[in-house]
C-alpha cells in the first residue's frame, strides 16, 4: 500500500549524491632480449577510487483508499489506511568509499626455432579491495603458461594457477589450478587437401583443467569461530578449502568452400568441494530441536557435488555473389543439463514421495502438488481426499491435488517435482544481414526452451492484477452453461487453490524477434552534394515478435520475479550523416 506513485514522487522527500573517482593505470614494459632473445618483462598497476556523499531528505504522507459509499454505490469516500502521518523532512547524511588496487607483473617468452614456436609467461598478481571500514579484501596469485605449436599443425598448452585467498585459514589459504589443451590443424595435413580440397579448414581440440572459487555465499572468514557477546553466533571450519571445478572440452571448428565454418563443442564439468551447511550430517533435534538450523550457526563444510553436461554449436554462412548481393547467416545453439549430485540434504521421512529435494535433480527445481482438475460440486469435495489441511478448506471451484504418496490425504509429503528449472536447457539463436546494392535488411531471433516458472503473486493471482486470464475463473454458472474453464474460483481471501502446483508451474519456452533493421544508403554523387561522404536512412524495431507458452500475453517471458511487466518494444527511424 505505501507503493503510491504520486506519494512517492511528490511526498517522500529527495537525495542529493555526489560521487568523486579517480582512476589510475602506470605500465612499463622492457625488452629483455640482452639476456635471450625473445625474453621481456611487464608490470601494470592500476588503483580506482570511489567516494560517495548523499544528503537525504525524506518524509512520510498519509494514504486514503477509495470506496465506494456504504449506502450511496454510486459515491466515493476515502478511508485513511495505515499509520504513517504526514510528516516533516528529517535530514540524513550518507559516506561511503571503496578503493582498488591491483598488480600485475609478469616474464614472457616468445620464441620461434624454425618450425618449433614457443611462449612461456610467469606472472605474479596481487589484488586488494578496500570498502569503507570494512578489513581489506586481499587476493594473491602465481600464474604460469607455456605454449608449443608445430608448424601450425600441432599445438599444445599447459597453464597453472596457484592463487590465494584471505577466506581460508593458515594452511589452506593457497589452491593449485592445473590446466592442459591441444590441438590438431588437420587441414594442414597432405593427406587431407588432396582427399578433400573442399575443406579450407578443420581443427579438433581438446582441453581438461581445473578452476577454483572462495565464494562464501557473500560470508567472510567462514572458517573462525564468532561469539556475540556470552552465545556462540557461528561455528567456525579451519578445514575449508577451495571449491574446484574439473572441466573437460572436446571441440570441432571447421570452414567449408571458403564460405561455410561450423563449429562444435562437447563439454563436461564436476564442481566439487561445495561450500554447504551440514544440515544433513546432525540428527534431528540435536542442540535444540529446529534451533541449530534456524540461527545457521552449523559450520560449513566442503562437501557440495554437482554436474554439467552438455554441447554448443555455432553455423555461419556467408556468401559475396557479384558485386552487388551480399548475405550472412548465423545460427547457434547450446544445451545444458545439470544435476545435483550431493548437498548434505536432511532425508525426509519415509511417508514422502520424494524424500530429497535437491539430490539427483536439476539446480533449482521446483516442487508442488499435481493436479487434477477443480472440484465441480460439494460431493466432489467429499468423494475426494482431505486437503484441507494444506490451506483453505475447499469450496467448488478450487484445484484438486493428487495423493501421490498413497496414504488417503493431501499433505506436504504428496509434493513432487514441478516441469524443471528456471534456468534453460536449451538456449538458441539466428542472426541473418542482406545487402543489394544500396539497401540493407538484417535480423536476429533468439530463444530458450526446457524451461519453466512457479507463477505467484502479482503476476496472475487476482489479488493484484486482474486481466484476461481471470475472465475465465471457475463459477457456478460457466460450470452449468459448459463454457470453458482455465483458472480456479476467484476469492482473493482463500489459499486453496494459491499453493504450488502444476497448475502454476509455467512453460517458460520462446522465440523472440530480436531485432529488424532495414535500410537504404544514398549513392556518393547525391551525399556528395551536402557535403557527406555517406548518408544512410534506417528503420529498426526492438522485440517485435514474440512466441511463447503462458497463459496470458501480457507479461515478458524473459523475466521472472514479485513485479514484471509486459514485452518492452520500440520502433526508430534515423538518419546517419558521416562527414
Amino acid at each position: 500500500m505505501n507503493n503510491v506513485p504520486y506519494g512517492m514522487l511528490n511526498r517522500s522527500g529527495f537525495r542529493n549524491t555526489l560521487t568523486n573517482q579517480v582512476t589510475a593505470t602506470l605500465g612499463a614494459e622492457q625488452s629483455l632480449g640482452f639476456i635471450t632473445k625473445g625474453l621481456s618483462a611487464r608490470v601494470i598497476a592500476s588503483y580506482d577510487n570511489t567516494a560517495v556523499n548523499q544528503q537525504v531528505r525524506q518524509r512520510t504522507f498519509q494514504l486514503y483508499e477509495a470506496k465506494r459509499h456504504p449506502t450511496n454505490p454510486d459515491s466515493i469516500i476515502y478511508e485513511r489506511t495505515g499509520t504513517n502521518p504526514n510528516s516533516t523532512l528529517s535530514d540524513a547524511q550518507a559516506q561511503s568509499q571503496w578503493n582498488l588496487l591491483n598488480i600485475d607483473a609478469s616474464i614472457n617468452y616468445a620464441r620461434s626455432f624454425g618450425d618449433h614456436d614457443i611462449t612461456a609467461m610467469a606472472l605474479f598478481n596481487r589484488y586488494q579491495r578496500v570498502i569503507n571500514i570494512q578489513l581489506p579484501f586481499n587476493y594473491i596469485g602465481y600464474v604460469g603458461r607455456l605454449t608449443y605449436g608445430f608448424k601450425d599443425k600441432y599445438l599444445a598448452e599447459a597453464n597453472f594457477g596457484y592463487n590465494g585467498s584471505e577466506q581460508f585459514a593458515p594452511g589452506h589459504k593457497m589452491g593449485f589450478f592445473p590446466s592442459l589443451s591441444v590441438g590438431w590443424v588437420a587441414s594442414q595435413e597432405k593427406f587431407l587437401k588432396d582427399a578433400a580440397p573442399w575443406l579450407t579448414f578443420a581443427k579438433i581440440r581438446a582441453s581438461y583443467g581445473q578452476v577454483g572459487n572462495d565464494n562464501m555465499n557473500g560470508a567472510r572468514f567462514a572458517f573462525l569461530t564468532l561469539w556475540n557477546g556470552s552465545l556462540e553466533s557461528q561455528i567456525g571450519n579451519e578445514q575449508l578449502v577451495w571449491e574446484k571445478a574439473n572441466k573437460l572440452n572436446v571441440g570441432l571448428e571447421t570452414r567449408l568452400f571458403r564460405d561455410f565454418s561450423l563449429e562444435a563443442d562437447v563439454f563436461y564439468e564436476r564442481r566439487n568441494n561445495i561450500l554447504i551447511p551440514a544440515d544433513g550430517l546432525v540428527p534431528t533435534g540435536m542442540f535444540g530441536t529446529g534451533g541449530v538450523f534456524v540461527s545457521g550457526i552449523l559450520p560449513k563444510i566442503n562437501a557440495g557435488e554437482i554436474e554439467n553436461r552438455g554441447f554448443e554449436i555455432s553455423a555461419a554462412y556467408k556468401k559475396l555473389i557479384g558485386n552487388d548481393f551480399r548475405f550472412d547467416v548465423r545460427l547457434n545453439g547450446a544445451y545444458n543439463k545439470n544435476k545435483v549430485l550431493y548437498l548434505s540434504e536432511v532425508l525426509l521421512p519415509e511417508e514422502y514421495a520424494y524424500r530429497t529435494r535437491s539430490t539427483g535433480l536439476p539446480l533449482g527445481q521446483y516442487f508442488g502438488y499435481k493436479t487434477a482438475g477443480f472440484f465441480n460440486s460439494q460431493q466432489d469435495i467429499i468423494d475426494w481426499y482431505d486437503q484441507s489441511g494444506i490451506g483453505a478448506t475447499p469450496k467448488p471451484g478450487d484445484l484438486k491435488y493428487m495423493d501421490m504418496n498413497g496414504d488417503g490425504v493431501i499433505t506436504d509429503a504428496d509434493m513432487v517435482p514441478l516441469g524443471g528449472p528456471e534456468f534453460p536447457a536449451w538456449t538458441f539463436g539466428a542472426a541473418t544481414s542482406i545487402q543489394f546494392k544500396s539497401f540493407d535488411f538484417s535480423m536476429m531471433w533468439q530463444g530458450v526452451a526446457e524451461r519453466s516458472y512457479l507463477i505467484t503473486g502479482q503476476r496472475f493471482f487476482e489479488t493484484f492484477n486482474f486481466n484476461e486470464w481471470h475472465k475465465e475463473a471457475w463459477s457456478q454458472q460457466r460450470y452449468d452453461a459448459g463454457l470453458p474453464i482455465t483458472y480456479p474460483r476467484l476469492d482473493p481471501g482463500s489459499s486453496a487453490s494459491k499453493l504450488p502446483s502444476d497448475f502454476w508451474n509455467a512453460d517458460g519456452s520462446y522465440i523472440r524477434l530480436r531485432n529488424l533493421e532495414v535500410g537504404y544508403t544514398l549513392n556518393k554523387r547525391l551525399s556528395g552534394k551536402i557535403g557527406s561522404s555517406a548518408v544512410r536512412i534506417y528503420a529498426n524495431g526492438l522485440n517485435l515478435l514474440t512466441f511463447d507458452r503462458y497463459p496470458v500475453k501480457y507479461q515478458d517471458p524473459e523475466q521472472n520475479g514479485g513485479l514484471l511487466y509486459p514485452v518492452f518494444k520500440a520502433y526508430n527511424i534515423g538518419l546517419n550523416v558521416t562527414f
